[in-house]
C-alpha cells in the first residue's frame, strides 16, 4: 500500500507559482540617478422672406442649470474695479456675492453689448458704486453700474440691492420671475444722494413681465427720462421725483409713490391715463387671475380669496355712462358708477377670443362678451394694415363668436431719398458684400435687413468689427461721403479700414449737430494737414457731444488755427468718450486773447481737443505731439497736451503725454487741461516737460524706457522692451516680475518688468535629485531617490527604497509610496507604514517575485501637494553592483555565489512563468545535480471516503506545501479542515520558511499521516516531470537553497 501512495504522489506534479527568499540581508547604500471691404455699387435685392423675430432677437431661454456663476469677490479685482461683461449670447449668468472688499466697496460695472442677449439671475448680490459725485454740471468720478446696451432679462433667486450714481440704459433690461420663490430687486440710488442715467435719446426699453423689484430712487431724483416703461406683470414699487410720460401699464401690481406726475400719471397701450379702483368681484372664492384689462391682455394680476382687487383703468366714474370691462378665464365683468358708488358687475354672457396673428409672428388673444366690439391692433404710425379671416375682411364689430385673424403690415420705405412702394412687413433686403444701408436712427445694416417699421435709408459703404456693423472708409471720398451722411442728421458708427489722409476743406461732424456717433480707428493712421493760417478753428472733428465715442484711433500732422486748434477735434462735452487714441499732432495757435470790457477772452489749443466740459473721458490716450502758441508775448492762451480749456471736470484715466507744450509770457501751459478742475486724474507725463501748471504724476527716463510706465498704465498699453524707449497704446504687455538672486525660497526679490509674465530665478543646482543651494528637491514636491537595497529574509525578496522627504510632505496618512510592478499591477505604502531611520531617511520596501528579479518596478511617492518624480529600481541592478564589486569588497565577496544563485533562480522563473520563452540551457553543475533522496513517508489508512491526491509547492510571500484529498461527503472535509478546492477535490496547506525547504512536517487525517518537505517536490519534478523549463527551475531553487545554506552556515547561522 505505501509503495502504490509514493507511485500516485511521483505522477502528481503540478505547476509552481514562484517567489523565492532567503535569509540575508546586503546593503550597497547604491543611489539611484534620475535622472477688408471692397466698394460695390449694385442695387441690393429684394426678397420676401417669412420672418417672426427681429433680425438681432435672441430665441434662447433661462437655463440655470447650465448657467456661468459668478461670485463678486477680490479675484475679479482689475484696477481698481470689477468689470463683468456678459458677452455671451443666449448665455445665462448667476451672480452672487457683494463688491464690499477690504472695508471698501470696488467699483463694479455689468456690462451687456449691443445685439447681445442675456439671462441674468441675481442671487443675494450687494452692489454699491459710492465713489464720485453728481452735480449740476455732470458726474465727476462715478462709474457706471449698468451698462444695458443689449437685453438684459433679470431674474431673482434672492433679496438683491444695486445701489448707484450713475448708469447707462441703451438696450433692453426685462423683468421676469423666477418663480414662487423670487426675491426682491432693489434698484436705488447711494445715501439718498443725487444719480444720472445715460440714456439713448430714442428711448430703451424696461419691461416689467413678473417678479418683484423696487425702483427707489428717492423723492428728489428722476427716473430715466426717455426709457420706455412697460409693465403687464409682477410686482413694481416706484419712487422719484416725477413719473415719466412713457409708462404704459397693462398689468402687475403697481405701487407708486411718484411725488410729481409731470409725465402724467401710468398710461395703457393706448396712451390713456390710468386710475387705480380697489373693488371685489362676486362669486370669488380663491385667489382668481384677472385676463384682461380693457382689451389690453393681461398677467401677474389675482384677486384675493374674497374677489378683492386693485385695478387701474382709463375711466374717471365722473358720471354713470362711463364702463369699463374686464375679464378671467371665462368671465366678463363690467366696472361703472351706481349711486355715487364704483360697482362691478359680472355680465351672463358668452366670452369669445379673437385670436391676431401678427405680422412679427406673435399672437393677441383679446378676450370678448357675446356681441361685443374689438379694438384692432394698432400699428406703426405711417404703415398701412389690414385685418383678414376665413370669412374675409375683419372690422371687429358685433362679435359672437371666436375668430383668429391674420394681420398684415405693409412699411413705407424711403432710399437715398427716393419712395420706395410699401413693402411687406418682414421683407428681407439682401445687401453684396461691402454695400449697406444706414437708418434714420444710425444703425447700419450688412448683408441683409428684415423690414419690420417705416424707415427712411441711405446706402453705405460698410464693414463689421466683432459684430457691429459700420459705415466703412478707406480713403477722402469715404470720409466725405460720411459726412454728408451726418449732415442729414443721421448719426451712423465708422470704422476705419486702412491709413487715411484727412481732407484738409472738411471737419467730421461739424454741422448743426454735435458728433454723437462712434469712430473706429480700428488701430490705423489718420494724417492730417490743416494749414491754413486764417482758419478761426480747425480738428480732424467738431464738436464730440453725449454719446459721442472716438477710438482706437493715431492721428498724425499738423494743425493751424487762429483761436481754437485740436489734435482731434474742436471740443467734447458731455460725457463724450475718447478711448485707445493716440495724437502725434503739432498744432499751432495763431491768434491773441481779446478784451471784453473787463473780461479777457482766451485762445486754446490742445493736443487732443481744443476744449471739453461736463464731464469727458479720456482713456488710455497718448499724446507725443506738441503744441505751441505762436502770437505775441502777454496774450492769454490755454495750451495743454490733452484738453487746452476744461470746465466742470473732465476724466483722464491711465493716459500719457510725452509731447511738448510750449507757450509765451502770460499764457498758461499745462500737461493734460488748461484752466478748469477733472473729476479724475490717474495720468502721467515725462518729468523731464516742464508747465507753468502741475499735473499728474512724473515718469523718469528710467520707468518711461525700463518698462514701468508701461505697465503702471495698464493692458491697453504696452512697450517692447530694449527695442522701445517709450510705451504705446496697444503695443507689447509689460509686466512686474521678481528677480531673485538666487534659489532660495526666502531670498527677497527686487521687482524688475518684462514682456514676459514670468519671474526670473537662477535655476536649481541640483545633484542626486536635490539641489545644492537651496535644498530644493527635484521632483517638485519634496521627495528624493537615496539608493536601494535587497533584504533577503525567511519569507522573500524585499526590495528596499531610501526616500528623503520634506517637512511639507511628511504626512504619514496622506504620503504614500506607489511600486508599479513590471505586470502593471500597483501596490501602495504609506508612510505610516514606512520605516523611519536614523538619518531622518524613510524606508518603503515591496516583495519581489522571483520571475521579476530582472524586471524594473516603477516607484513614486504621491502626496497632498501633487506627484513626485518617477524612479525605476529592480533587484538586478543591486545584484549586479554586488558581483561587479566583489573583488573590492570582503561583505560582497561572502555573498557572491548567494547572489549568482539567486540571479540563476531568477532567469530561470522568468523563463518558466513566460509561455512563449524558450527553455534555457542548464548549467553543467545544473546537468549533473543529484537530488537526496526526501520522498515523502505516510503512515495508517486514510478514514472511509476520503483519498489522497497528491500535492504540489507554492512559493508565494512565503513556502507553501499543498496536499490534496478526494472527499466524497463534505462534512468530513468539514470535519477535518480541508478547504475546498473545487468539486471534490479538497486540500490541506502546511507553511514553510525559506529555512525549512529541507525540514520534514507532519499532517494527520484520522490515523492517517504524512510526512513531507518542499525538496520533496524538487526531487518528485526532476524524476517524474519531462517539463524541461520547470526542472530547470526546481535545480536552480535546490541551488540556490544550497547557497542560502552556505552562507547562513559561514555567518555563524543555523
Amino acid at each position: 500500500m505505501e509503495k502504490n501512495k509514493r507511485s500516485t504522489l511521483r505522477k502528481k506534479i503540478v505547476g509552481i507559482l514562484c517567489i523565492a527568499a532567503m535569509t540575508a540581508s546586503l546593503a550597497t547604500g547604491m543611489a539611484m540617478s534620475v535622472m477688408a471691404v471692397p466698394e460695390q455699387a449694385a442695387t441690393p435685392e429684394i426678397v420676401t422672406e417669412a420672418v417672426s423675430l427681429p433680425q438681432y432677437a435672441s430665441t434662447s431661454v433661462m437655463d440655470e442649470a447650465n448657467a456661468i456663476q459668478i461670485t463678486l469677490g477680490a479675484d475679479l479685482i482689475e484696477n481698481n474695479r470689477i468689470s463683468l461683461n456678459l458677452d455671451q449670447d443666449g448665455a445665462t449668468y448667476v451672480i452672487s456675492g457683494s463688491n464690499y472688499i477690504n472695508d471698501a466697496y470696488v467699483d463694479t460695472t455689468i456690462t451687456v453689448p449691443g445685439r447681445t442677449t442675456v439671462h441674468v439671475i441675481f442671487d443675494g448680490v450687494d452692489i454699491k458704486n459710492d465713489d464720485g459725485e453728481i452735480g449740476c454740471g455732470g458726474s465727476y468720478g462715478t462709474v457706471d453700474l449698468l451698462d444695458i446696451r443689449g437685453t438684459m432679462n433679470v431674474y431673482t433667486k434672492a433679496d438683491s440691492t444695486l445701489a448707484f450714481r450713475t448708469c447707462s440704459f441703451t438696450g433692453a433690461m426685462n423683468f421676469n420671475s423666477y418663480g414662487e420663490q423670487s426675491g426682491k430687486l432693489t434698484l436705488t440710488n447711494v445715501d439718498g444722494e443725487a444719480i444720472s442715467f445715460n440714456e439713448d435719446i430714442n428711448g430703451p426699453l424696461f419691461n416689467m413681465f413678473g417678479g418683484n423689484v423696487a425702483f427707489d430712487v428717492g423723492s428728489h431724483n428722476n427716473l430715466p427720462f426717455y426709457t420706455k416703461y412697460n409693465m403687464s406683470g409682477g410686482t413694481l414699487y416706484l419712487k422719484a421725483f416725477y413719473l415719466p410720460t412713457n409708462f404704459v401699464l397693462t398689468g402687475g401690481t403697481l405701487i407708486n409713490d411718484v411725488m410729481f406726475d409731470w409725465g402724467g400719471p401710468a398710461r395703457n397701450a393706448a396712451g390713456q391715463e390710468l386710475h387705480n379702483y380697489t373693488v371685489t368681484l362676486p362669486d370669488i372664492t380663491a385667489p382668481t387671475a384677472i385676463t384682461q384689462m380693457g382689451g389690453s391682455a393681461w398677467s401677474g394680476l389675482y384677486t384675493d380669496e374674497t374677489g378683492e382687487v386693485t385695478l387701474w383703468t382709463p375711466e374717471t366714474f365722473t358720471t354713470n355712462d362711463e364702463v369699463y370691462y374686464f375679464y378671467t378665464a371665462d368671465t366678463c365683468y363690467k366696472l361703472f358708477m351706481e349711486n355715487s358708488e364704483i360697482v362691478v358687475e359680472k355680465l351672463d354672457a358668452a366670452v369669445h377670443t379673437v385670436t391676431f396673428n401678427m405680422p412679427d409672428g406673435s399672437t393677441r388673444l383679446i378676450q370678448i362678451y357675446d356681441g361685443g366690439n374689438v379694438e384692432l391692433p394698432a400699428v406703426p404710425e405711417g404703415c398701412t394694415v389690414a385685418y383678414s379671416t376665413e370669412d374675409g375682411e375683419f372690422d371687429g364689430q358685433n362679435i359672437t363668436k371666436d375668430y383668429t385673424v391674420n394681420v398684415q403690415q405693409f412699411c413705407p420705405i424711403v432710399i437715398d431719398g427716393v419712395v420706395q412702394e410699401p413693402v411687406l412687413y418682414g421683407t428681407v433686403f439682401t445687401l453684396p458684400d461691402g454695400q449697406g444701408y444706414a437708418d434714420q436712427n444710425g444703425k447700419v445694416y450688412t448683408e441683409r435687413l428684415v423690414i419690420q417699421e417705416p424707415m427712411t435709408l441711405y446706402t453705405v459703404k460698410a464693414a463689421v468689427k466683432e459684430n457691429e456693423s459700420y459705415v466703412a472708409i478707406e480713403n477722402q471720398e469715404d470720409i466725405r461721403a460720411y459726412n454728408a451722411l451726418l449732415d442729414k442728421g443721421v448719426s451712423a458708427n465708422a470704422l476705419l479700414l486702412n491709413d487715411v489722409t484727412m481732407p484738409s476743406d472738411l471737419i467730421i461732424g461739424n454741422g448743426n449737430n454735435a458728433y454723437t456717433a462712434t469712430f473706429d480707428g480700428n488701430g490705423y493712421i489718420m494724417t492730417v494737414a490743416y494749414t491754413d493760417e486764417s482758419a478761426n478753428a480747425a480738428a480732424p472733428f467738431g464738436v464730440l457731444g453725449s454719446s459721442g465715442v472716438i477710438r482706437n484711433l493715431h492721428v498724425d500732422g499738423e494743425v493751424i488755427a487762429v483761436t481754437n486748434a485740436g489734435g482731434i477735434a474742436l471740443s467734447a462735452n458731455n460725457n463724450a468718450r475718447i478711448e485707445n487714441c493716440t495724437s502725434s499732432v503739432n498744432v499751432k495757435l495763431l491768434g491773441n486773447s481779446t478784451q471784453s470790457g473787463s473780461s479777457i477772452i482766451a485762445v486754446q489749443a490742445g493736443g487732443f481737443v481744443g476744449g471739453s466740459d461736463t464731464g469727458v473721458y479720456f482713456t488710455n490716450c497718448l499724446f507725443d505731439g506738441t503744441v505751441t502758441h505762436a502770437s505775441v508775448e502777454n496774450s492769454l492762451a490755454y495750451l495743454a497736451g490733452f484738453s487746452g480749456y476744461a470746465t466742470n471736470g473732465s476724466n483722464f484715466t491711465n493716459c500719457l503725454m510725452l509731447g511738448t507744450v510750449q507757450g509765451n509770457e502770460g499764457d498758461e501751459t499745462s500737461a493734460f487741461y488748461g484752466r478748469g478742475r477733472t473729476s479724475t486724474l490717474e495720468a502721467y507725463y515725462d518729468s523731464s516737460l516742464t508747465f507753468t501748471r502741475e499735473q499728474g504724476n512724473g515718469l523718469t527716463e528710467e520707468q518711461l524706457s525700463g518698462g514701468e510706465a508701461a505697465y503702471r498704465l495698464g493692458e491697453a498699453w504696452g512697450q517692447v522692451l530694449g527695442q522701445e524707449s517709450r510705451p504705446r497704446v496697444g503695443g507689447s504687455r509689460v509686466y512686474q516680475i521678481n528677480v531673485y538672486a538666487d534659489c532660495k525660497a526666502d531670498t527677497v526679490p527686487t521687482t524688475a518688468y518684462s514682456n514676459t509674465n514670468a519671474d526670473i530665478r537662477p535655476a536649481h543646482q541640483y545633484q542626486d535629485d536635490k539641489c545644492s543651494v537651496c535644498g530644493n528637491f527635484e521632483d517638485g514636491i519634496g521627495a528624493q531617490l537615496l539608493g536601494n537595497s535587497l533584504t533577503i529574509d525567511n519569507s522573500a525578496i524585499r526590495l528596499n527604497v531610501y526616500m528623503g522627504l520634506d517637512e511639507s510632505v511628511q504626512n504619514p496618512e496622506e504620503t504614500y509610496m506607489q511600486f508599479t510592478t513590471p505586470d502593471g499591477k500597483v501596490e501602495k505604502q504609506y508612510l505610516r507604514d514606512a520605516t523611519l531611520n536614523t538619518d531622518g531617511s524613510y524606508t518603503f520596501y515591496c516583495m519581489v517575485p522571483a520571475q521579476y528579479i530582472h524586471e524594473k518596478y516603477t516607484v513614486q511617492i504621491f502626496a497632498a501637494k501633487g506627484e513626485g518624480k518617477i524612479y525605476h529600481c529592480s533587484v538586478e541592478e543591486y545584484l549586479n553592483t554586488i558581483l561587479e564589486n566583489k573583488d573590492n569588497n570582503a561583505e560582497y565577496a561572502a555573498a557572491a555565489d548567494l547572489v549568482q544563485a539567486l540571479s540563476n533562480y531568477g532567469t530561470y522563473a522568468k523563463a518558466y512563468f513566460d509561455p512563449d520563452a524558450d527553455p534555457i540551457p542548464m548549467t553543467e553543475e545544473m546537468e549533473q545535480l543529484s537530488i537526496p533522496d526526501c520522498r515523502p513517508n505516510t503512515l495508517n489508512d486514510l478514514p472511509e471516503g476520503i483519498s489522497y491526491y497528491g500535492f504540489s509547492l507554492v512559493l508565494n510571500s512565503q513556502v507553501t506545501m499543498r496536499h490534496y484529498f478526494v472527499v466524497e461527503d463534505p462534512a468530513l472535509a468539514e470535519q477535518y479542515n480541508m478547504k475546498l478546492r473545487s468539486g471534490k477535490y479538497y486540500m490541506i496547506e502546511v507553511d514553510y520558511s525559506m529555512s525549512e525547504l529541507r525540514t520534514d512536517k507532519l499532517i494527520r487525517v484520522g490515523d492517517w499521516s504524512i510526512t513531507c518537505m518542499p525538496l520533496s517536490y524538487v526531487q518528485a519534478a526532476c524524476e517524474q516531470s519531462k517539463d524541461e523549463k520547470l526542472i530547470a527551475l526546481v535545480k536552480s531553487l535546490y541551488l540556490y537553497d544550497n547557497e542560502v545554506y552556505t552562507y547562513n552556515l559561514n555567518k555563524g547561522g543555523e
